[in-house]
């Protein structure tokens, strides 16, 4: 968690409800929860936007696996609602913390 911490400094040690991994086979901490008004897990995705130190492509598609919303103090400051955590197709097996306005839905 220390790399999302120094991101998204309210994501320290995890703002969501299960902050341990679940026993999904993923690595990598992460939730399995889905936060209320959030994309629901299994939602296919692709990424839109790209940042410095990323390790996808703008276009590379995933599969969402959880979600937290983002602390109400914090919604105007990084302009999204929610974060979540999705499993790269190139990368399978492992779980990925993204903001909401770097994905979007696949149809």
């Amino acid at each position: 968690m220390r790399k999302i911490g120094l991101l998204f400094p309210w994501a320290g040690p995890g703002p969501w409800p299960n902050p341990r991994p679940p026993n999904d086979g993923l690595a990598g901490d992460h939730t399995t929860d889905e936060a209320e008004g959030a994309m629901k897990n299994g939602t296919r995705v692709r990424k839109t936007q790209w940042r410095d130190g990323d390790t996808q492509a703008v276009g590379a598609t995933a599969r969402i696996v959880g979600s937290f919303a983002v602390p109400a103090e914090l919604l105007e400051k990084f302009g999204f609602r929610y974060m979540y955590f999705v499993e790269w197709d190139a990368t399978r097996g492992v779980a990925v913390l993204v903001a909401e306005n770097a994905l979007e839905t696949v149809s």
